[in-house]
């Protein structure tokens, strides 16, 4: 659990932008609530890839030895700010991002990289259907 809450709270009361916090989101909002978002603020973590996935502004934490190599990935490309721990000044760097920051140019690299017609995407999926002997289907909208 997080454990500045309260001032993550107050980040998201001050802010010059509309901020909600969520916690424990049913998986099957968490695709809207991410795709009616500017910004996604999460762990580097399986919703960070949702996030990315879905293309969103994304800046990610990293509280645990786990989410290290994520947490690098995606900020070392570009694909998300990092926040490191977001824990004291960190809270300001998030405070700054959602007021000033543009989340376009960050979508637009994740698409490169996230988007089910990135070729290295595609190529990992096409291994692993065929492994697997699955077959691959083109998303349906709800």
């Amino acid at each position: 659990a997080y454990t500045f809450q309260d001032e993550l709270n107050n980040v998201a009361i001050t802010a010059p932008k509309r901020v909600t916090v969520y916690r424990n989101v049913a998986p099957e909002a968490l695709a809207r609530l991410l795709a009616a978002s500017d910004w996604a603020v999460t762990s580097a973590s399986s919703v960070a890839y949702e996030a990315a996935t879905v293309g969103v502004g994304l800046a990610v934490a990293q509280y645990i030895p786990n989410q290290e190599k994520l947490y690098r990935f995606l900020t070392e490309n570009e694909l998300a700010i990092g926040l490191n721990d977001l824990q004291g000044d960190d809270l300001n760097v998030l405070t700054e991002t959602l007021r000033s920051a543009d989340p376009r140019p960050w979508v637009a690299r994740q698409r490169r990289v996230f988007s089910p017609s990135a070729p290295a995407l595609r190529r990992l999926f096409e291994k692993l259907a065929l492994e697997q002997g699955v077959t691959l289907r083109a998303a349906q909208p709800d």
